[in-house]
C-alpha cells in the first residue's frame, strides 16, 4: 500500500488556513503578493510549514519557499 495515496489532497485554501493560523490572523488576512515575513512569519515557521507539506506529499524545500515568500508564489510552486 502506498501511504501517499491515503493522504487527502492539499489545496490553496489549506495553505491559506495554515498561514492564517501561524500568523494569528483571526480577522483579515495578508496580501497574496506581499512578503509573508512582513506579517510576522519567521524561519522557524517556514521550516515547520515545509515539514508539514512533506507529510502531505508535497516536495518543496525551505529555499524554494524562502526565495519568494508570498502566498501566490508558494501556491504556484506547489501547483495549487
Amino acid at each position: 500500500m502506498n501511504k501517499l495515496t491515503d493522504i487527502p489532497a492539499f489545496s490553496a485554501d489549506d495553505l491559506r488556513n495554515i498561514l492564517h493560523e501561524k500568523l494569528d490572523m483571526s480577522d483579515g488576512g495578508f496580501g497574496e503578493d506581499e512578503n509573508l515575513f512582513d506579517y510576522g512569519l519567521n524561519s522557524v515557521d517556514l521550516m515547520a510549514l515545509v515539514a508539514h507539506l512533506h507529510t502531505r506529499g508535497l516536495k518543496v524545500s525551505f529555499i524554494d519557499l524562502a526565495i519568494e515568500p508570498t502566498f501566490n508564489a508558494w501556491r504556484k510552486q506547489l501547483g495549487l
